[in-house]
């Protein structure tokens, strides 16, 4: 097919999954986990718990990663709306607490279960493997080599190196783990394994989606799929020649 046809093809792709899309951006999506983040210190903070908060600030936001899964969990859990109707509070709560920035609680015991839940969250993520060591297993799985990876992924040796390395200081950019997703020919839950190893999950954005025809489709040309995401005004993904990023798409 040429790439005028796939662009039709994940157009009428998009048509269909539109009931189950969400029109926010990843960029909202990540702005709306941090706010949903920095009411929950709020809250556990203005609740008495001021160790238990500072614990989980130090744990979360002294590693980009793990601060990207808490910024997951406060994103996907319902009971951390920003809505400030109906809500009741004992009086020594209230007290220390700004209306604006406070979450939909009912109690004092109440946040000392959401403190106790969000510690059980960065507990069970203490174990969870490092973005290269999901990348190497995939690897392994698929008998595929670095060159094989980085060459399908578009990306220049060093690019793939710099993120895949046991020693990277913080997690690459998400346009790179989309392309290394690629390179690796993932179907959707090792997808959403190397997501995670990074701190990000999928939230049925138009871009996402678009990741999702590809990936069901065993289609993982990097080129093409830089196509269909200009022509659709999307960000694109991490691509690479000689070490020079390049706009992808303006070669086909």
């Amino acid at each position: 097919m040429t790439n005028d046809e796939i662009f039709n093809e994940v157009q009428e792709y998009l048509r269909k999954e539109r009931a189950n899309t969400t029109t926010m951006s990843d960029e909202e999506i990540v702005e709306e986990g941090m706010k949903k983040y920095d009411r929950l210190m709020s809250v556990i903070e203005g609740g008495g718990y001021k160790k238990g908060a500072n614990f989980i600030r130090e744990f979360v936001e002294a590693d980009e990663i793990q601060l990207g899964k808490m910024r997951e969990y406060c994103f996907s859990n319902p009971a951390l709306s920003l809505s400030t109707e109906d809500m009741t509070y004992s009086e020594g709560v209230k007290s220390r607490m700004i209306p604006d920035e406070i979450l939909r609680m009912r109690s004092e015991k109440d946040i000392n279960v959401l403190m106790e839940e969000a510690l059980k969250f960065i507990n069970s993520t203490k174990g969870d493997k490092k973005f290269y060591e999901v990348v190497e297993e995939i690897m392994e799985k698929h008998d595929l080599k670095a060159p094989d990876v980085y060459t399908c992924a578009q990306l220049s040796r060093q690019t793939y190196s710099k993120a895949t390395s046991p020693k990277s200081q913080s997690a690459p950019k998400l346009s790179t783990v989309w392309s290394i997703i690629m390179g690796l020919q993932c179907d959707m839950d090792e997808a959403d394994e190397v997501l995670h190893s990074v701190g990000f999950a999928r939230h049925g954005t138009t871009f996402e989606r678009v990741m999702e025809y590809f990936i069901r489709n065993k289609f993982y040309d990097v080129l093409s799929i830089n196509y269909v995401l200009k022509g659709m005004g999307l960000p694109l993904l991490t691509s690479e020649s000689g070490g020079k990023e390049n706009d992808a798409s303006e070669n086909l």
